[in-house]
């Protein structure tokens, strides 16, 4: 497979993604006369990220374990999605994913796990993504499908590293890893209202909640928060400014990989110097205009900066001396 082609000045960042997959989609009679369509790719968090932030014209390194014959087909399908992968050799297989439904909504086949690594796999993980982090200035952590793949001090430790060599991080992680990555001092830690809420870091998912947790993580050493809220306004603080960014209501046809179209679009804007709000904005535009496509983290990159274009910020409040990018 061919994948697309960047130009030579396309910001590059890296996004670890600590347990990717082969999927295998099946439309039953997709093609018309009984015949099936089936779709083969990359899946995974961080690949669908990676996914937008390519999009949106930055030139992704994806940081990944790959093993087994599943790993020995994976850095072809991502290459086919504008993405360079820097593999970590495993023992285990890869995960594998097969549904007959759209991205495997209702009617998974098969679903394989994904291996746990062992100590010195997760050291290489490791050494790959802090390198990777510290050659592109930008490093983006998705979370984990399961809590056994990796020991939760990962998360804390590469934030840690990173941040005090001069490196932005972004971090899109379920609980329990959020609060691991807020005390390491993230730059950007994106989360879902439902997720501060699982994590016990909100109440409830109410506006007012919600902004009491943004005001929890920043605290902890968070220096930006952004929130989205499915269909509701999004949430943000920039390190200057308590925001509430409201966006058109769309029809969804599917609410999968909005959240990871976000954060795909956030890191692209914030890796070629965009203001933080501007970059707020592309993202919530981008998983804005997820809904309405089949594909996780998919989009175009003209639709998203017009979208952009109506999505209105409104300053809440909640200022501070400093900004994201200021220092």
């Amino acid at each position: 497979m061919v994948g697309r082609s960047r130009p030579a000045s396309a910001p590059g960042l890296a996004v670890l993604e600590p347990a990717p997959l082969v999927t295998v989609s099946v439309q039953r009679g997709g093609r018309g006369a009984g015949a099936d369509e089936v779709w083969l790719s990359a899946g995974g968090q961080g690949v669908w990220v990676a996914r937008m932030a390519a999009e949106m014209g930055a030139a992704p390194r994806l940081c990944a374990p790959v093993g087994g014959r599943p790993g020995s087909v994976l850095p072809a399908l991502v290459a086919a999605e504008g993405i360079e992968l820097v593999p970590v050799e495993c023992a285990a297989p890869s995960a594998v994913w097969v549904s007959t439904g759209p991205d495997g909504d209702e009617a998974d086949v098969a679903h394989t796990a994904a291996p746990r690594l062992d100590r010195h796999e997760v050291d290489r993980l490791y050494n790959v993504a802090l390198s990777a982090g510290l050659e592109a200035g930008l490093a983006v952590l998705t979370g984990l499908s399961d809590p056994v793949i990796l020991p939760r001090g990962f998360y804390a430790r590469l934030t840690r590293d990173l941040r005090e060599n001069g490196v932005t991080v972004i971090a899109d992680v379920s609980p329990p890893l959020i609060d691991a990555v807020a005390g390491g001092g993230v730059t950007v830690l994106k989360a879902s209202d439902e997720e501060l809420v699982a994590a016990r870091l909100a109440a409830t998912g109410a506006r007012d909640a919600l902004i009491s947790a943004i005001g929890g993580l920043r605290e902890a050493g968070a220096q930006a928060v952004l929130v989205s809220r499915g269909a509701e306004p999004a949430l943000a603080h920039t390190g200057r400014a308590l925001l509430e960014i409201g966006h058109p209501r769309l029809e969804e046809l599917n609410p999968r990989g909005a959240g990871d179209a976000m954060t795909g679009a956030l890191a692209a804007a914030l890796a070629r110097g965009e203001p933080i709000e501007a970059a707020i904005r592309l993202a919530v535009a981008a998983g804005c205009l997820n809904v309405t496509r089949r594909g996780l983290g998919t989009g175009e990159r003209r639709a998203i900066e017009a979208m952009a274009e109506v999505v209105m910020p409104r300053r809440l409040g909640g200022a501070t001396p400093a900004e994201v990018g200021d220092a």
